[in-house]
């Protein structure tokens, strides 16, 4: 299931190019210069120290795979955690906003647990550091503020610096050294499968297409769109990952989202990157007699409303209620699988 965001996507004509062709797989580079400050692609070890407020201290290690995505408008960064708990798997997503005054970098961490949480950074010329304050959720809507530090020696090695309060008090604190190793090869893409049966229905590897129609309540124009998409399984199958491309006669629009489930409160988190920056988050509910799940917005609130039915397998359906300023947008779409 894809959905558009209609205020984003400009009525009219452009040069079209083949969808398949135009959703490229694991490019080379960024798409921005700027964002050539995160993490260069490649194969990179971790060690974490927590030190708690008793003085205790934990320490992890880790793998880390890096790559861009959604033709270098995303950074994909999956690492694999072994811990006195075993093994534990997270998903970064770091992105860019070029048309933004400040905090122009923008990343979204997705927990092995299934909570997410977004931050927003600035970079330090000087001091060569990427400084990171939490912006979702809210930090009136959880009570935690989270404070990092990223400080780049070259281009092969970051330490990190972070602390974490919970109301004002301080709950712990840490740092991470984290070291590049080699360029990533074939046999460093791991195929994995979902972690459980909440995960495993809402999608399938492989290339999907959407056909949907959208309209417009203050004139009743509608256009039908078409996009082609690309699923895969993160590192640890805790994420959904699609790399989407809308193939509509206007100008191309790329877009990236990732879904995954939190087991604790039996609900699914949802987050939306659009090429040019926003990220739009929600939450959805499985309501196992209609077979479907209702997705609402949350950042920003009450913005867009999705009803997923689940048709079969490799078959989906939706509709949608957008609210964009004074306008209302109606809509609704299929997306089918068509190979792996």
């Amino acid at each position: 299931m894809t959905f558009i965001l209609w205020g984003l996507i400009p009525f009219g004509c452009g040069k079209k190019e083949t969808a398949q062709e135009a959703l490229k797989p694991n490019p080379t580079k960024p798409a921005h210069s700027d964002m050539d400050v995160f993490q260069k692609p490649g194969l990179w070890v971790k060690q974490t120290s927590l030190f708690d407020l008793k003085g205790g201290i934990s320490t992890t290690s880790a793998i880390t795979k890096v790559r861009w995505a959604l033709n270098g408008r995303c950074q994909l960064i999956e690492t694999e955690i072994d811990s006195a708990k075993g093994k534990k798997y997270s998903l970064i997503v770091n992105t860019y906003r070029a048309s933004a005054s400040k905090d122009k970098f923008m990343s979204t961490w997705f927990q092995d647990d299934g909570l997410v949480f977004g931050f927003v950074g600035g970079w330090d010329k000087e001091k060569t550091s990427l400084n990171w304050e939490k912006s979702f959720p809210p930090s009136g809507a959880d009570g935690l503020r989270f404070n990092l530090q990223d400080n780049f020696s070259g281009v092969k090695e970051v330490r990190t610096e972070f602390s974490i309060k919970k109301r004002g008090f301080p709950l712990k604190r840490g740092e991470s050294r984290l070291v590049y190793v080699r360029e990533l090869n074939a046999k460093d893409r791991v195929e994995s499968s979902p972690v459980c049966k909440e995960l495993a229905r809402i999608g399938k590897v492989g290339l999907w297409n959407d056909s949907q129609s959208l309209t417009r309540d203050t004139d009743n124009k509608t256009q039908r769109i078409s996009v082609v998409n690309r699923m895969s399984w993160s590192w640890g199958g805790r994420c959904l990952i699609n790399e989407g491309l809308i193939d509509s006669g206007a100008e191309k629009e790329h877009f990236l989202w990732v879904k995954t489930f939190d087991p604790v409160e039996q609900l699914y988190r949802y987050a939306h990157f659009f090429e040019d920056g926003p990220i739009h988050q929600f939450l959805g509910k499985w309501d196992s007699d209609r077979k479907m799940i209702r997705w609402v917005s949350i950042h920003p609130p009450g913005a867009h409303e999705i009803s997923e039915h689940f048709v079969a397998d490799g078959k989906r359906t939706y509709t949608l209620i957008t609210k964009l300023g004074q306008e209302t947008f109606t809509g609704q779409g299929v997306s089918e699988y068509i190979e792996e």
